[in-house]
């Protein structure tokens, strides 16, 4: 069963990260989101499977900074959607395989031409192509 329903506050209160859905230290929660700090900065919004990864995506740069740290673009993106699918096994939601389809072509591109003797291309050519 598919339940994206679940709001931002039990999936911050699940991972034991914090959320803030307005204004806080001054500035404003922007649509896009952001992250400072341990928190989560996302508008409030209605439930939908795209704003849920959005909010999984943020919560996985607030819980991993080393994410935001890789200079290696396809690297990055596949990590971050790593993380995001462990994030959603944790908070009970299922994400469904098309929400990854830019990250799979994004990263399938990437690693087109090097050797498996490139850290973690192996691994991402499979996912990819999977």
């Amino acid at each position: 069963m598919t339940r994206t329903k679940r709001s931002y506050a039990e999936m911050a209160e699940v991972l034991g990260i914090r959320w803030c859905p307005g204004i806080e230290g001054g500035h404003h929660c922007q649509r896009m989101g952001g992250i400072t700090e341990g928190t989560v900065h996302l508008a409030e919004r209605r439930p939908s499977l795209e704003n849920t990864s959005l909010f999984l995506t943020l919560a996985a740069r607030v819980l991993d900074p080393s994410l935001d740290e890789e200079a290696v673009m396809w690297r990055r993106s596949y990590r971050l959607a790593l993380a995001r699918r462990g994030l959603a096994r944790r908070v009970h939601v299922r994400l469904p395989r098309r929400i990854f389809d830019f990250e799979r072509t994004y990263v399938l591109a990437g690693v087109a031409g090097l050797t498996n003797d490139v850290p973690l291309r192996k691994q991402a050519f499979d996912w990819a192509r999977r």
